[in-house]
């Protein structure tokens, strides 16, 4: 499993950018790299994710260096790997499905009943 494998790379690159990574994030950078990179294989996606999140705090001035890489910090370097707007990347589709009907009578205007039956479809 790719998860089990950044696990047992996690110290290496927490000493090696001088920084921590959440399991958390481990897990979402798994999930999200097998999702939307679909260039390279697990677990080398997903070890290039946190590893370029590592180097994008080393980047970044001493004063506004994180001590320890999150959930939204991998949403953000999948998003820019795969080169999608970072607001498409989520680990957590919930919010988004729960919007989907309200969001879809915004923009399809005179189908009530059918949004609402592919809304509910999706929802299962």
């Amino acid at each position: 499993d790719a998860y089990l494998t950044l696990k047992g790379l996690k110290s290496r690159f927490e000493e090696h950018h001088g920084l921590r990574y959440t399991n958390k994030a481990l897990r979402v950078a798994t999930d999200l790299s097998a999702r939307y990179i679909t260039d390279r294989f697990l677990p080398d996606k997903a070890i290039d994710v946190i590893d370029e999140a590592g180097a994008y705090q080393q980047l970044q001035p001493p004063s506004k260096r994180k001590k320890v890489v999150g959930v939204a910090d991998i949403e953000a370097v999948v998003a820019k790997i795969a080169r999608i707007p970072p607001k498409s990347v989520s680990s957590d589709d919930r919010e988004t499905l729960q919007k989907l009907e309200q969001n879809l009578q915004m923009v399809v205007f005179g189908q009530t009943a059918a949004i609402s039956s592919l809304a509910t479809s999706i929802k299962l």
